[in-house]
């Protein structure tokens, strides 16, 4: 789970004891922001509507300073610790040292805030609480949850293991003016080492995206796959995850919740998804988002972990049955809110599409392949509360009472028996003569037309890719090359990306095969024009810049002795006029 916080002056929400295991990590930053500077090649440049991309994010980290317990509870904008379990006190009223940050201002739409500490400096006397301010008024204490019960398979949790630090759960900030996060324990002094990261998720206008399944009681045919939204419409950058996706196999379904606010926007929900998708990557050091699906409260569907919608990729979202189980958590806290019903039916629709892939039904028990060690549960429902694998509150008590609801709507649509559509009445076909089609030749590229980099622009290369055009690619980069798209290769790509102004992912893609072709083939915009005397423009005054001429846009008789020249050396004809082989001509002449 992760905790988000609604900023009202009655939010009110779960407060995690302080017995509670805390979670790992640090709050890193996010992707690159994809904003290629447009080509300059004395064309028209086209605009185009926004498009999902991935986007930056922001980091930096706040420090805590001492403070005495008597003074925290005595202060005038003093606020109370949100109800937690019953019959668990205040951390406030048994603590015996303190923090506390300096009021922060909440600069962003989407806030993410966690603790993050060296190992060994926070123990399970130590809890870490955030408050927001709304308006004139201060939001009670809400402790930063450090419920464990999601999260890797061993194979998994054992690479985490060698790069996360400690921390606690993100906790998601949303409207809200400023913030502070105070440190409690019941030792003597306070945790040494801890430090806030703020991350601000980024926005782009790419983020509001609309669906057609937000209507409530919207239909679906039967175990036909839902309206999903993909990673890349959440802005995900996919260099950000660890490795190749693992594979299982579907059994169950388990059913979440984020912990998240109720009332955020539909604009608001990539943000928060990109949010969780670093925090569980950066601060926790798993592979990715911990989720396979997510769905929000109106009722849109979103691709979680990478690795294909339609196969059993291995979450990190139920500890221990990862692998035999896929996850859907629904960004919001329903352990103090009602579940809306564009929610609960967006769950039947991928439940149901989901088991139909694995031949399962959606009603029925299934033998857990590892009991819980808190209960002496041995079967499973085919659709489960995660708290039905693991001790804790997820999915929250009313997106828990669904749950019957939801397996009977998803087993109604498995079941639904397809409309037949009305068959179309016979008309006697009409013969007509047979009429060959007109072949149209392949039309190839002129040769002057081609560079090295022309037959690679459809070729996408990361870290991993082999083969030739690797090769071609490490040519333009001027590294040795093998063929082999390693560290080294990624590091020179990355500086040739920050010194071209474009994203810098280390992913070549078309625009990154363009930027390598216009700076080894400065001409190759002008190849298909025509110039000759008494032409003029700013295509004369490439030429001429290219042939040290002084530039003034006028093809004269200047101008044709110096292309005359250049025809000479390269064995062409002496024309005086400018196209294909000239300008290619022309272009190898130039200092590089």
């Amino acid at each position: 789970m992760n905790r988000q916080h609604e900023a009202s002056p009655q939010a009110s929400g779960q407060a995690a004891t302080a017995a509670r295991r805390l979670r790992r990590g640090r709050i890193v930053v996010m992707a690159s922001v994809l904003a290629a500077a447009p080509m300059v090649t004395g064309l028209p440049q086209i605009s185009f509507q926004a498009k999902a991309h991935p986007v930056s994010s922001a980091i930096r980290e706040v420090g805590f300073i001492t403070s005495s317990v008597p003074s925290m509870r005595t202060a005038k904008d003093g606020t109370r610790s949100a109800p937690g379990t019953a019959g668990t006190a205040d951390p406030l009223s048994t603590a015996r040292a303190g923090a506390v940050t300096a009021v922060q201002n909440v600069t962003a739409a989407v806030t993410v805030v966690g603790v993050t500490w060296p190992k060994g400096a926070v123990s399970s006397h130590d809890q870490f609480q955030i408050r927001t301010l709304t308006g004139a008024t201060w939001g009670q204490w809400q402790s930063l949850d450090g419920d464990g019960a999601d999260g890797p398979d061993a194979k998994e949790a054992a690479t985490a293991a060698k790069v996360a630090t400690l921390g606690t759960s993100p906790y998601i900030v949303t409207g809200a003016s400023k913030y502070e996060v105070r440190s409690l324990t019941t030792d003597p002094t306070a945790p040494q080492g801890a430090r806030v990261h703020v991350v601000d998720p980024g926005a782009s206008n790419a983020d509001s995206v609309q669906s057609p399944d937000s209507a409530p009681g919207a239909a679906a045919a039967a175990t036909v796959k839902p309206t999903i939204y993909s990673r890349a419409q959440w802005g995900a950058n996919e260099s950000l995850r660890r490795g190749a996706p693992s594979y299982g196999k579907v059994l169950l379904g388990f059913v979440h919740h984020t912990v998240s606010a109720n009332s955020y926007t539909q604009a608001q929900v990539p943000a928060m998804i990109r949010g969780i998708y670093a925090y569980h990557v950066q601060t926790l050091g798993w592979d990715d988002i911990g989720y396979n699906f997510l769905v929000d409260r109106f009722g849109r569907t979103w691709e979680g972990r990478y690795g294909g919608m339609d196969k059993a990729v291995v979450g990190a979202q139920t500890m221990n049955y990862n692998s035999v189980s896929m996850g859907v958590s629904a960004i919001g806290n329903f352990d103090i809110a009602a579940v809306p019903q564009a929610v609960t039916n967006a769950y039947k629709r991928i439940f149901a599409w989901k088991l139909s892939l694995s031949g399962l039904p959606a009603i029925g028990a299934v033998p857990s392949p590892l009991p819980p060690s808190w209960s002496k549960t041995r079967y499973f429902q085919r659709i489960a509360g995660h708290r039905d694998g693991f001790q804790t509150e997820c999915p929250g008590r009313y997106l828990y009472a669904k749950l019957a609801e939801i397996r009977t709507g998803a087993a109604a649509l498995m079941t639904k028996p397809a409309v037949k559509p009305t068959p179309a009445p016979v008309v006697k076909p009409v013969v007509k003569p047979v009429v060959k089609p007109v072949v149209k030749p392949v039309v190839k590229p002129a040769a002057w037309a081609v560079t090295t980099y022309s037959p690679y622009k459809a070729v996408g290369l990361r870290l991993g890719s082999k083969g030739a055009a690797v090769v071609v690619l490490q040519r333009g980069l001027k590294l040795t090359a093998d063929g082999a798209f390693g560290p080294k290769t990624r590091v020179a790509l990355v500086a040739f990306e920050k010194a071209q102004k474009i994203a810098q992912n280390g992913v070549v893609n078309k625009l990154v095969w363009d930027r390598l072709e216009l700076r080894d083939y400065p001409l190759i915009a002008y190849r298909g024009l025509t110039l000759k005397q008494g032409s003029k423009g700013t295509a004369v005054v490439r030429v001429q810049k290219a042939l040290r001429l002084t530039a003034d846009g006028a093809f004269g008789p200047k101008t044709v002795a110096a292309v005359k020249v250049v025809q000479a050396k390269a064995k062409l004809a002496k024309t005086g006029v400018v196209s294909g082989w000239t300008w290619v001509a022309i272009e190898k002449q130039m200092p590089r």
